[in-house]
């Protein structure tokens, strides 16, 4: 059946989101997420994302650190000096449907959920699977949509922040490639799993 996800992540306007949003109309839009406490490993990612696309004319980057991580991660910065106006930091990313859709490319680890909403939203993913995780669950759940065509997978290891950004700028060169990973993922999404759950409920204890 799939992961049953709210019907508000599909079949939404892109272009309206990014209005709403005040993102540009054309920019590449990369969002990078590691859920609502985060990760050090998406982080980094995150990071090296926002780095490579700074200040870019047609970038816009989201990224969201979770809230373990935000206070250290901003100071940081902050510190550093380092705040390009196109590189949206917060520590959790708030309407996630619209956010989905005002994106072109999402980062993330592969469990259930994301990979349900990735999908209904129709967008290409780079699925960074947790190595911490059941019976490596994660990875098989990245590879369902990687096989269909909407996602790539990137191993976690000790390079896999440069892994990640290799993988970003292929897909940027190739933006073909990047609109067809879109359709795949969109094709793959668990579009009826809430009506396949209650028919089997249902019919099984009626």
């Amino acid at each position: 059946s799939g992961n049953p996800v709210r019907a508000d992540f599909a079949g939404r306007d892109s272009r309206a989101d990014r209005k709403a949003l005040g993102i540009p109309e054309d920019d590449l839009v990369i969002m990078v997420f590691g859920g609502s406490l985060g990760s050090e490993t998406t982080n980094k990612i995150g990071e090296a994302i926002a780095r490579e696309y700074a200040d870019r004319e047609g970038y816009t980057v989201i990224w969201g650190t979770g809230k373990d991580y935000f206070e250290d991660i901003s100071r940081r910065l902050k510190s550093e000096g380092f705040a390009p106006s196109n590189v949206r930091i917060s520590p959790y990313i708030n309407d996630m449907p619209a956010q989905l859709s005002a994106c072109d490319l999402t980062i993330s680890r592969s469990g259930a959920l994301s990979t349900a909403e990735v999908t209904m939203a129709g967008r290409a993913a780079i699925f960074v699977p947790s190595p911490n995780v059941t019976a490596d669950h994660q990875y098989y759940n990245a590879k369902a949509v990687a096989d269909a065509g909407g996602a790539v997978i990137v191993r976690e290891n000790a390079d896999t922040a440069d892994k990640v950004l290799a993988e970003v700028r292929a897909l940027d060169a190739d933006r073909e490639r990047l609109e067809a990973m879109k359709q795949a993922s969109a094709k793959i999404a668990p579009t009826e799993a809430t009506d396949i759950i209650y028919n089997t409920v249902t019919g099984t204890y009626r």
